[in-house]
């Protein structure tokens, strides 16, 4: 005979998928383990993408066939490329970083209706720029326009860096 009462027999915990599955491992497969635990090796979605990613794609690339390349492409497709974000926390160091726009941050304004420095949100004086974007890519330098909206002190900052960057090259 069972100590508990009948009802609290045949209650079920109140375990969600998760931790019934938590608890399972716990109870029923980890003590039975004869050997270590394997960590699983392999590339993740992002690690595909840090070694794909293109800031120009080309057009010959479309018929790439590697699941690898056509993953970048469709990651590629899905920013917006009318105006680019700028991180000007380098701006000393006449370093400039820009990249596409995703869509959380059209919807929210970033780069048209707010200053596109990464850590500015001013919405006031606002000028557009097309900036020469010169950049190493997989050992090969390249360069293209990119659109810029910036606010004024951010303005400021970037011809600073193109200036410190200037004199560095001389």
């Amino acid at each position: 005979m069972s100590p508990l009462p009948k009802e609290q027999q045949l209650a079920k915990p109140a375990f969600n998928a998760y931790e019934r599955h938590v608890n399972n491992v716990n109870h029923f497969i980890i003590p039975y383990q004869k050997e270590e635990p394997r960590k699983v090796t392999g590339e993740t979605d992002l690690d595909v993408l840090l070694r794909e990613y293109r800031f120009i794609r080309e057009s010959e690339e479309e018929d790439a066939k590697s699941w690898e390349t056509r993953l970048a492409r469709r990651h590629y497709e899905r920013l917006y490329k009318d105006y680019a974000i700028a991180d000007l926390s380098k701006w000393r160091e006449g370093a400039l970083g820009l990249r596409w726009l995703n869509q959380t941050e059209v919807l929210q304004g970033k780069g048209y209706s707010y200053c596109a420095a990464t850590d500015c949100d001013s919405a006031e004086e606002l000028k557009a720029f097309e900036v020469p974007f010169t950049y190493v890519e997989n050992g090969e330098k390249k360069a293209t326009l990119v659109k810029v909206r910036l606010c004024r002190s951010c303005q400021v900052r970037m011809v600073e860096s193109y200036r410190i960057a200037r004199s560095k090259q001389s």
